[in-house]
């Protein structure tokens, strides 16, 4: 018998499963390297003119200290909160300068940081996850056709096509055959701009254009409604993060309300009318696995509990 199953409390089964994630996963990930590609402002200094040079065309001004400060002070900064701190002085600088000119070098040069800032975090957070891979799943024929989205009939829309093909290669690749859908999963098709869903335990339906990550997130709904660890996991996972939230509305206009604490998208906290007095957090696994086919690096650093979570699934550590 395997440790977890010696556990009987809910939220001890949750805890030691992301512990065990997050010990996999930190093995592979190298946050201490994030700030390893802070970007740079060049400038060079000829007589009373500063020349600051971005890649697409230089700026130039008079000598300003107060803006050759902050440039100093970014280029000097050792991690990417000491660059914002400087970008936000001369952002604050620039509502204090009177001189036109001089507002617009400011303005100009508070964006050349931005830019840089954005591009290094983007460069060093590759470079943390230089090392990361997800597990490689050699299936049995029947897990395989469990984890397969099965058409009715043979597709000849190009997108859902391609869509279906590229969604269940990833999905008999990356997802460990523990405890697969029984039922499989079973396509119903709808026309082109309809809004995809899931229905019952193994229905899912997606319209003529459906991107791959959009299959991949219906399938998540197949995979969470069919195993009773993961839906023990997800449920308190989502009461530890929503607890004291009030629930607010998704999208302007419409009825969809969720909880949405710091999850990466407002949507995974939705919360249907079916389940108002006892959410499940329905679009937990659903939403956390077509992030990690689209963006694992975002998703990681933006929320890295829900992302311990969904690698634990895919790995099934429990």
């Amino acid at each position: 018998m395997s440790y977890i199953n010696t556990l009987t409390d809910a939220e001890q089964r949750y805890n030691y499963v992301i512990e065990v994630s997050d010990k996999l996963i930190g093995d592979m990930v190298n946050e201490n390297v994030v700030n390893n590609a802070l970007g740079k402002i060049e400038y060079k200094i000829e007589g009373d003119r500063i020349s600051v040079l971005p890649k697409d065309r230089p700026i130039h001004l008079g000598i300003n200290e107060e803006i050759l400060k902050y440039v100093k002070q970014f280029n000097n900064a050792k991690t990417i909160g000491e660059q914002s701190a400087a970008a936000d002085g001369l952002a604050g600088l620039y509502e204090t300068i009177k001189d036109p000119m001089y507002k617009i070098h400011a303005l100009r040069v508070s964006n050349l940081m931005e830019d840089e800032i954005y591009n290094g975090m983007i460069k060093g957070r590759k470079l943390a996850f230089a090392n990361f891979k997800l597990a490689e799943f050699n299936l049995t024929d029947a897990q395989k056709k469990n984890l397969t989205i099965i058409p009715p009939y043979k597709i000849r829309a190009k997108a859902l096509n391609n869509a279906l093909n590229e969604a269940n290669q990833w999905l008999n690749k990356y997802i460990n055959g523990r405890d697969t859908p029984v039922r499989g999963i079973k396509l119903n098709v709808l026309s082109k701009g309809s809004r995809a869903y899931e229905s019952g335990i193994s229905d899912i339906y997606l319209p003529t254009d459906t991107r791959t990550k959009d299959a991949i997130h219906e399938c998540g709904h197949v995979i969470h409604d069919a195993n009773v660890d993961i839906n023990g996991f997800v449920r308190v996972f989502f009461k530890k993060r929503t607890q004291g939230e009030n629930l607010e509305r998704i999208y302007v206009g419409k009825d969809e309300f969720g909880y949405r604490d710091k999850f990466f998208n407002h949507y995974v906290g939705k919360v249907y009318d079916w389940e108002k007095n006892n959410p499940k957090g329905t679009e937990v696994v659903s939403m956390g696995l077509a992030e990690m086919f689209d963006d694992p690096i975002s998703f990681y650093f933006y929320d890295k509990e829900h992302f311990k979570l969904i690698y634990a699934i895919m790995e099934g550590i429990y």
